[in-house]
């Protein structure tokens, strides 16, 4: 299923305005609708094709959602009601869990073999991977595969006995929230480790996270909190949302943050500082997750999948081949911003072109940081010579700083702002 049409570049439109997005005359479109007792329990996203866990089975759609077939061969549930809480991709490799078993399938989703996973009966509600590890996070303990998922074992230490239902891995780090709180691991998911801090005020069930650079957002039944120290302590981030949100999804694409609860989508362009209403005709509807898919934002409901172009938020797409030219230096905003910890900067050059330097100023003019090596280490990474080179901020304190590109004669500057 690998797209061989050239990716679009995602830009996040400048001045975006939090105020304007709760205006906006866009319309969720429903692409699924389930009658009760049908829902819709989990959504993955693969460049242009999106996959929806439902009562029904495994639905796919090649299409951005405009069409659906249903692709569950090979699922056991023994004729009881399908439930599909996660589903996950990693290396190539598909991933789904039902009621009390993990499949696996390597054509695509056209069929589904079930994982020899006998010596537990725990039900799985997540996934997470890095380069080597598979996390499958169930109702009482942690399961890892470093084979592609062909075999798992349990957690080899520390204590668990809540249900996991949301993990993300940065690295060798694994991220989950939990029934009761917040835990982490540093070493491939093979131990965990639990802080004891409250989110919001008081030792709380988790549904939803999300990391920013180095800023981890945790969702639950009283909205969003941040921490900045692995979890040691959390802040409220719940400004705009309404009173007692539980949030049961989150998304951060390109700094743009979304969020998913009991009345519809909430969006915040300013790193979770607030929140407005996304609007539209789903004020009234519980959101169980997002996903973006193609230049469409998704959204499933208990009974439904729905669909909005991402222009209704400010976001457009941008093909590469007209923007991006090769014959000429182009040096884009970085993206996100502001930030707090670590950016993106983009730029191409021309394909004769070789770069001299890429530096970080501060107000003043000093030089706090330089780049060059890191893009020679890169080297170019699309024919046209388009590069994206991260800028890690953390040590910097707050304020307006600019990024210059040298290459040969041509010099191009840019300005973003770290806030703390």
């Amino acid at each position: 299923m690998k797209n061989t049409i050239a990716k679009a570049v995602m830009v996040v439109a400048v001045g975006l305005l939090v105020s304007c997005l709760s205006n906006a005359h866009g319309q969720w479109v429903q692409k699924i609708n389930l009658q009760e007792p049908q829902f819709v329990s989990s959504l993955l996203a693969e460049n242009d094709t999106i996959f929806a866990g439902t009562s029904q089975g495994i639905l796919r759609s090649v299409d951005s959602g405009s069409n659906w077939i249903n692709i569950s061969a090979g699922l056991s549930v023994n004729n009881e009601t399908i439930y599909i809480p996660a589903l996950a991709i990693f290396h190539g490799i598909y991933f789904a869990s039902t009621n009390n078993a993990i499949y696996r399938s390597t054509n695509d989703g056209a069929t589904w073999n079930v994982i020899d996973t006998s010596f537990f009966t725990f039900q799985t509600f997540s996934f997470a991977a890095n380069d080597s590890t598979i996390i499958a996070g169930t109702l009482e303990t942690y399961l890892y595969s470093f084979d592609s998922g062909a075999t798992w074992s349990y957690m080899q230490c520390g204590e668990h006995d809540y249900d996991v239902p949301a993990i993300i891995a940065a690295g060798k780090n694994f991220y989950a929230s939990i029934g009761l709180g917040f835990e982490w691991s540093s070493n491939n998911g093979i131990c965990w480790q639990r802080t004891n801090s409250k989110i919001c005020n008081i030792l709380l069930n988790t549904s939803s996270i999300m990391l920013s650079g180095n800023t981890l957002f945790i969702g639950s039944r009283c909205g969003v909190s941040y921490s900045t120290d692995t979890g040691a302590s959390w802040i409220d981030a719940s400004i705009g949302l309404p009173d007692s949100a539980n949030v049961n999804a989150l998304l951060n694409y390109n700094g743009v943050f979304f969020t998913g609860v009991e009345k519809g989508i909430y969006i915040s362009t300013n790193n979770g500082n607030s929140w407005s209403s996304a609007g539209g005709n789903l004020t009234d509807s519980t959101v169980r997750e997002i996903v973006i898919c193609g230049n469409y934002l998704f959204a499933a409901t208990d009974h439904g999948v729905w669909r909005r172009p991402l222009s209704d938020f400010g976001i457009s797409t941008v093909d590469e081949s007209q923007s991006l030219p090769s014959s000429a230096l182009a040096l884009l905003q970085n993206y996100p911003n502001p930030f707090s910890s670590t950016t993106t900067i983009d730029f191409t050059l021309p394909e004769d072109e070789n770069i001299t330097s890429l530096k970080v100023y501060d107000a003043l003019g000093r030089e706090v940081s330089d780049l060059t090596n890191q893009v020679s280490r890169m080297g170019r990474i699309s024919p046209m010579g388009k590069v994206a080179v991260e800028f890690d901020a953390s040590g910097l304190p707050a304020g307006v700083y600019y990024y210059r590109l040298t290459a040969g004669k041509d010099m191009q500057s840019g300005e973003m702002a770290v806030i703390k």
